[in-house]
């Protein structure tokens, strides 16, 4: 049990460390999506749909996505974020 706590403790120090350099706003964000989706609040876009949906996404959102900056949109299905 204390090898585990101090995996733990390791774990949380170095997601602690981590999320420093996300903006305040994004990390606001995701901690409000996490609960939702079982700690899947970030997903990768994958052909043309978020790794989070079981549907394939409309190719106007998949084209709009990938056209955005790099960094996070939203999935209009799900509502989770998306990396790309």
């Amino acid at each position: 049990e204390s090898a585990l706590q101090r995996e733990l403790d390791v774990l949380t120090a170095r997601r602690a460390e981590a999320a420093t350099v996300v903006p305040a706003a994004m990390l606001a964000e995701y901690e409000q999506l996490r609960p939702a989706f079982g700690g899947a609040a970030v997903v990768r876009l994958v052909g043309n749909r978020c790794e989070g949906c079981p549907l394939a996404m409309p190719a106007m959102e998949v084209d709009r996505i990938r056209k955005a900056p790099p960094g996070l949109e939203h999935c209009d299905e799900c509502g989770r974020m998306v990396l790309h």
